[in-house]
C-alpha cells in the first residue's frame, strides 16, 4: 500500500513539474507574441508615414514645381528614342 502511494505521489510531483512547466514557457510566448504584435504596429505606422510621403512627392502639383524650380521646360514637341522594328537576337 505504501509503495503504491509512493507511486502516486512521485507521479502527482511529476505532473506538478510538466505543468509549471508548460506554464512558463507560455507565460513566455505571450510576453514575446505581445512584443511582436507592438513591433508589427509600430512598423505599419511607419509604412502608412512612408507611403504618405512617397504619395506626396509623387503628387502632380509637387512634380510641377520642382520641374520649375529644377529649370526644366515643357517640351511641345518632344523627340523619343525609338528603336529599330528588328527583334534584337542573340548569338
Amino acid at each position: 500500500m505504501t509503495s503504491l502511494l509512493r507511486a502516486l505521489m512521485a507521479l502527482i510531483g511529476i505532473a506538478l513539474v510538466i505543468c509549471i512547466y508548460v506554464y512558463t514557457h507560455m507565460i513566455k510566448a505571450r510576453s514575446s507574441y505581445s512584443a511582436s504584435d507592438k513591433l508589427v504596429s509600430a512598423l505599419q505606422v511607419s509604412n502608412a508615414e512612408l507611403k504618405n510621403s512617397y504619395y506626396q512627392m509623387m503628387d502632380n502639383q509637387h512634380l510641377v514645381k520642382v520641374s520649375d524650380q529644377l529649370g526644366y521646360v515643357k517640351d511641345a514637341n518632344p523627340n523619343y528614342l525609338r528603336l529599330s522594328a528588328a527583334p534584337i537576337t542573340q548569338r
